[in-house]
C-alpha cells in the first residue's frame, strides 16, 4: 500500500499524491472572501475591500495568491478608475474609463521570485463594447514577504456608488513538491 496523503515536516503543508508519482499536491486555501457589495462614495480614491496578507504566506519561491474580483458601475458618462494593489505596488489599473453600465472581471496571480520580489500578472475583463478594455499586465512588487501585506482593491468616481465592487476571493497557492 503507497502513501497517499502526506504532510511537510518543515512547512507544515498537507498534501496529497498525485495517483502512482511521487509528486505531492499540497493544498492551499482561501484567504479572504467577500460577497457584500461596496461602492465609491464621492470624488477620490476609496478602498473597497482589503484583506491582510499574514506573513510569510508566500514563504517559497513559486508559490502564489490568487484572486478575483468583480466590478459594475452606473449607469453614466462619470469617469470611473479600478485599481487593485498589493502592499504599495498598483497591480492592475483600468485607468479613468466612462463606464456606462459596465461590467469588470479581474483575476490576477501574484508569485513569490524571492523574499522581496514576485511577479503579478492580471487579466481583466470588461462587458463586450463597454468601456473597460478586455486587458492583460505584468508587474513586479518587491513586497517583504517576511511581514503581512495588504491586498486592496480601490475605486475612483465623481458620484456615490458610481462604481461598486459586488466581490472578491482571494487563495493561496503552495508549492507542489
Amino acid at each position: 500500500r503507497t502513501e497517499r496523503f502526506r504532510t511537510d515536516p518543515v512547512s507544515g503543508h498537507f498534501g496529497v499524491k498525485q495517483g502512482g508519482s511521487t509528486d505531492v499536491a499540497y493544498v492551499g486555501g482561501v484567504i479572504y472572501v467577500s460577497n457584500t457589495t461596496v461602492g465609491n462614495v464621492g470624488t477620490g480614491e476609496d478602498d473597497l475591500m482589503s484583506a491582510s496578507v499574514a506573513a510569510a504566506t508566500l514563504g517559497n519561491n513559486t508559490e502564489c495568491l490568487c484572486f478575483e474580483a468583480h466590478f459594475t458601475t452606473a449607469a453614466n458618462a462619470n469617469n470611473k478608475t479600478v485599481k487593485i494593489k498589493f502592499g504599495a505596488t498598483t497591480i492592475y489599473d483600468s485607468t479613468a474609463v466612462a463606464a456606462n453600465d459596465d461590467r469588470l472581471h479581474v483575476h490576477g496571480v501574484i508569485y513569490r521570485t524571492g523574499a522581496a520580489t514576485q511577479i503579478a500578472r492580471v487579466t481583466a475583463i470588461g462587458n463586450n463594447g463597454g468601456a473597460f478594455l478586455n486587458d492583460i499586465q505584468f508587474s513586479s512588487p518587491a513586497e517583504t514577504l517576511s511581514g503581512a501585506i495588504t491586498f486592496k482593491a480601490t475605486g475612483e468616481a465623481t458620484s456615490d456608488n458610481d462604481l461598486q465592487m459586488t466581490d472578491v476571493r482571494v487563495w493561496w497557492m503552495p508549492n507542489n513538491t
